[in-house]
């Protein structure tokens, strides 16, 4: 059996890839995201309106999801939930396109896609510079260890000063790091089980 992100061995009875830690469903490996390509300027409002029904998000961030196709509406879900998002965009005028979660983790010319409610910049794009530390470590933006990680930024470091200046800090030192990091994957093994995943399990069932 090989995983669905990195395609390295790994064993029958995982859940999580120990060459890049991505977590699947080993019973289904029909675990995928939709793409927004595009749609028709006319039908806009219509677009920005369904993609906040789907994903949850502001009017601002989901204004600028359309506005930056091709984007991600939804990641790391079920080809059943994503054939319900497409029928959805289709009908008001716009075209996706169902991939494979890691494909879309691997395409360099994404813009936003959207995670836990989130939207955040590409870390693919030549916009927002390489990826960050322990999405490298990780290999999928959209694990949960990287959603809790968010969620204890946004929800405390960043309402506290000592927290700001560490997140200031990090993410001033962390894309060089992470492009020192890449395709080094027993330096990343080693970051991910010893450090990143001790920090995780203090945090997850509080963030």
């Amino acid at each position: 059996m090989k995983c669905p992100s990195c395609k390295n061995p790994i064993t029958d009875n995982s859940t999580i890839c120990e060459w890049c830690g991505n977590s699947f469903i080993k019973e289904d490996f029909d675990i995928v995201g939709v793409l927004l390509k595009s749609f028709d300027d006319a039908k806009k409002i219509a677009i920005i309106k369904e993609i906040r029904t789907i994903t949850g998000l502001g009017l601002k961030e989901a204004k600028d999801l359309a506005e930056n196709v091709p984007s991600v509406i939804k990641n790391s879900i079920s080809m059943q939930e994503a054939k319900q998002i497409e029928n959805l965009i289709v009908k008001c005028g716009g075209s996706v396109e169902i991939l494979k979660a890691n494909e879309i983790h691997n395409r360099e010319n994404l813009t936003y896609r959207t995670v836990g409610g989130i939207i955040i910049p590409n870390s693919n794009t030549p916009k927002s510079g390489a990826c960050y530390i322990a999405t490298v470590c990780y290999g999928d933006y959209d694990c949960p260890q990287l959603l809790t990680f968010r969620n204890f930024r946004d929800d405390y470091l960043s309402n506290n000063i000592f927290g700001k200046i560490f997140i200031r800090v990090y993410y001033y030192f962390s894309p060089s790091i992470a492009r020192w990091l890449k395709n080094k994957y027993k330096i990343n093994t080693f970051v991910r089980k010893y450090i990143l995943n001790k920090i995780y399990i203090s945090l997850k069932s509080y963030y």
